[in-house]
C-alpha cells in the first residue's frame, strides 16, 4: 500500500494513505493536509 510520509516536529514521521483520506470529508482532509505542511515548514 502506497502512502505518502510526513517528517514532524520533535522527529515524528507520519504515514498518511490514500484510503484513509477517502473515508474522510474532503474539507477535513484538507485541513489535515494544511496543518501537515504547517508543521513541517
Amino acid at each position: 500500500m502506497k502512502g505518502t510520509i510526513h517528517l514532524q516536529k520533535g522527529g515524528k514521521v507520519q504515514v498518511l494513505f490514500p484510503s484513509y483520506f477517502l473515508s474522510m470529508p474532503s474539507s477535513l482532509t484538507s485541513q489535515l493536509l494544511h496543518r501537515t505542511i504547517i508543521i513541517n515548514n
